[in-house]
This record gives C-alpha cells, structure tokens and sequence, in this order.
C-alpha cells in the first residue's frame, strides 16, 4: 500500500512537472488545437504543480509517522519483555524471601517452645508466693531475659536475669545462665 501510495505521488508530480513544460514549449506554437489550448493555459492547470508536490509531501509524512510509529511500537515491545523477565524475576526473589522467612520463624518458634520449657511455671510461683504473677515480654520471639526459680526444704531461690543480646543470642545465653 504504501509503494503504491509512493508511485501514485510520484506520477503526479511527473506529470505536473511535464505539465508545466508542455505549458512553456507549447505557449509559443501557432497551430494548437482550441481544447488543448484551453486546457493548458486553464488557471487550475497551474495549480497541478502545487497540488501533486503537497501529495508526495504528504506521502512522505506518513512514510516517517510509519517509521517512527513501527520504531516505537518496537521499542515498546522490547520494554514490556524486560519489564516482564524482571517480574518475573522480583517475583521469584519475592517467594524466595518468604519461604526463609516462614523457616526461620518456624525455628524461632521453636526455640521459644524450648526456652518457655526450661522457665518455671506460673503454678510453681503460686506454690509459694500465693500472688505471684510472670511478666516476661520479649522483645522478639527468644529473649535472653529469664528467671529461674528452685524450692528447697529450708527456702526458695527466686532469680530474675538479663542476659547480654538479644533474639538467638540472647536466648543461647538464658539456656546457659539456667543451667549454671
């Protein structure tokens, strides 16, 4: 479609340009027939210069428009693959993250399981301190904060213990400072 639009622009300036020297060689001569002479030297006739080269310039406008239109469509096409390998990608890094994280707070929920196990029990405060409470709030799942409690025939031994860190570290010390 566009050769065909190109070839058709391109005609009509040829035969504006002959147009026009036929008008000038033919100006001249005696012997020109009536009809051609009026069709030659008509006004509108002069205006077939104009209107073919506004024709071809306008074809050739939307040769450009097309170009550029065809460059950005592919430039589009281009942008919207790589910004969909690069989904594709955070997304996979998404999963990934989330996975560890659920791992490493399934352990982490464990090990407060663990750490709770060894702290004693609000009924074995109770047993000897009738208004015994326990306000333990760790600042992450495990704490090195604990408190150790041990009865004895002639007593009780109450301790309450910040051990240095916090979270895993923390909490390896409290299984160390439970123990001593």
């Amino acid at each position: 479609v566009a050769a065909k639009a190109l070839r058709f622009s391109l005609s009509l300036v040829v035969l504006a340009e002959g147009t026009q020297v036929a008008r000038t060689i033919l100006r001249t001569a005696p012997d020109l027939p009536p009809f051609l002479r009026a069709w030659l030297f008509a006004p509108s006739t002069g205006y077939l210069v104009e209107i073919s080269f506004g024709a071809l310039l306008l074809t050739m406008a939307g040769f450009v428009a097309r170009r550029y239109r065809d460059e950005i469509e592919s430039i589009n096409r281009n942008l919207e693959h790589t910004v969909a390998e690069r989904t594709t990608e955070v997304r996979r890094q998404k999963d990934e993250l989330e996975r560890k994280n659920r791992d490493i707070e399934d352990s982490l929920r464990y090990a407060q399981t663990m750490q709770q196990a060894i702290l004693p029990t609000l009924d074995d405060l109770q047993s000897v301190f009738a208004e015994a409470f326990i306000l333990w709030k760790p600042r992450d799942i495990v704490s090195g904060d604990f408190y150790w409690f041990h009865k004895t025939d002639t007593g009780c031994l109450l301790v309450v213990a910040d051990c240095t860190g916090h979270g895993v570290p923390g909490a390896f010390m409290s299984f160390i400072g439970n123990d001593l």
